[in-house]
């Protein structure tokens, strides 16, 4: 496991934890995987080639696509593009992360105790009989099967709580930050940007804060969406951007909703937002 200055990689769940103040970043898939290689090549330059097929692996897409989590990945760890602190740029070549702000941690260790058995305050220890184990899992896979059969029967996957609670939480992720404590006398400075509703269809509902480019955007994901549908299982699309962070949510029929959350230039143009958005559509549509 790879510590970059203060955050440390969670593979797992493609997220960084910091050790100062325990807050936990959930960024791009694809970032991640630039940033994993960059460590494990620390104080070696690494290709642009060999991130292209580390991070997105049997995918064509442009070297715009390695600058963007270049930039992601900078922001992260407090450098730019201009002073390069840590990470290098090696024109036509690639990047360089210093080894002197990465280091190899030992993997943190987790309670094994199953979630049922913590939540019943009951754990089985090795003297228990073989006939009460068998009837606690029994018992427990038969609740399991009860409770499964009636979610499925009482939800549909476009009206169940997977896309209610996608719209909130992008609503408190960009509507919260916005909300600061003040002096009760000082003039009301608190300024929040609500994003325009670009579409609400079946299978992409969008909200932007620049209606034009926002249209552009959704112009260009609408068709790839609908071609998607036509070789995959049905899913539904939330996405928003407010100043430089957007964010998307995955949700498909019964399972959990994905959200993924990148930090953009406010330079960056709308191909480039696009691409970002359907390779993160390609990396999750299995």
């Amino acid at each position: 496991m790879y510590k970059v200055k203060q955050w440390i990689l969670i593979s797992d769940y493609s997220m960084l934890k910091n050790t100062i103040t325990d807050e936990e970043k959930r960024i791009g898939s694809h970032d991640f995987l630039v940033l994993l290689l960059l460590c494990e090549n620390s104080g070696n330059i690494v290709h642009k080639q060999k991130l292209l097929e580390y991070a997105w692996a049997g995918k064509h897409v442009s070297e715009g696509s390695v600058a963007q989590a270049i930039s992601n990945i900078r922001n992260v760890i407090d450098d730019n593009g201009k002073d390069q602190k840590h990470l290098k740029t090696i024109p036509k070549i690639g990047y360089k992360l210093d080894s002197c702000v990465v280091e190899i941690i030992d993997e943190p260790t987790f309670d094994s105790t199953p979630i049922e058995e913590k939540a019943e305050g009951k754990i089985l220890s090795p003297d228990t009989s073989e006939q009460e184990k068998n009837t606690h899992d029994t018992s427990n896979a038969a609740q399991r099967d009860v409770a499964n059969h009636s979610i499925g029967n009482k939800y549909s996957w476009l009206h169940s709580w997977q896309f209610i609670s996608g719209v909130i939480c992008l609503l408190i992720a960009f509507i919260y930050p916005s909300i600061r404590k003040h002096d009760i006398n000082a003039p009301d400075t608190t300024s929040i940007i609500v994003p325009e509703t670009i579409t609400d269809s079946a299978s992409l509902t969008m909200f932007w804060d620049n209606k034009e480019r926002g249209e552009i955007v959704s112009l260009r994901l609408l068709p790839y969406i609908e071609e998607l549908q036509k070789t995959h299982p049905p899913m539904r699309l939330v996405i928003m951007r407010v100043g430089n962070t957007l964010s998307l949510v995955i949700l498909k029929e019964y399972l959990k909703p994905i959200n993924v959350i990148f930090m953009l230039n406010s330079g960056d143009d709308v191909e480039l937002i696009t691409q970002l958005i359907k390779d993160e559509i390609q990396y999750h549509e299995h």
